[in-house]
């Protein structure tokens, strides 16, 4: 799909958007709000151009992971709240206290936390577990970063978190989109 250009319609005021296969380079647009909007549309994909010159809604990286809940409930039970201490954050241990399954809510957060991570590309190497925390009791989860993780976010041009969490008999499922703001040139 190299070159490949789709929904131009210039006398409508939407320039032509190609696709490329290597990665866009994203930077911040703090310039870029609504008025003079123009929508870019090709193959079901809905881009917004700001003002500014920037593009909002491009999705700059995904995250999943699996966790097996026996690795947790083993960890719990040959270490105790260890783990729970490791990787949770203050409001998320707060949180965890009070849970009736401390052994989803666990697994759960760390999925959650090594999707982010592998979403900022980075692994959980290079951000700790406490930069990464997931607000929300109900409804959709909140992905909250701090330090380092926050640091590459930006760096990245990561504006917006879209995380979905997914808990099976024996598992923990999270997948993360991260949403940017930034440039693309346009011929």
């Amino acid at each position: 799909m190299a070159g490949t250009v789709l929904g131009a319609d210039k006398a409508a005021g939407v320039v032509p958007l190609r696709f490329y296969p290597e990665p866009i380079t994203m930077r911040a647009d703090p310039g870029c709000s609504a008025p003079g909007r123009a929508e870019i549309k090709g193959a079901g994909e809905k881009y917004a151009k700001c003002g500014g010159g920037g593009w909002r809604g491009l999705i700059v990286a995904v995250g999943v992971d699996v966790v097996e809940m026996g690795r947790i409930r083993e960890s719990l039970r040959r270490r105790g709240n260890r783990l729970a201490e490791r990787i949770l954050g203050a409001a998320e241990k707060k949180e965890y206290a009070g849970r009736r399954d401390p052994v989803a809510f666990l697994a759960g957060r760390f999925a959650a936390k090594e999707a982010v991570a592998k979403a900022l590309g980075t692994g959980i190497g290079k951000v700790g577990f406490q930069e990464i925390e997931i607000a929300g009791r109900r409804g959709a989860p909140e992905v909250r970063l701090s330090g380092k993780a926050a640091e590459v976010a930006g760096e990245r041009g990561i504006v917006k978190w879209h995380l979905s969490l997914s808990h099976g008999r024996e598992t923990a499922v999270a997948f993360v989109v991260a949403e940017g703001v930034g440039h693309r040139e346009v011929d």
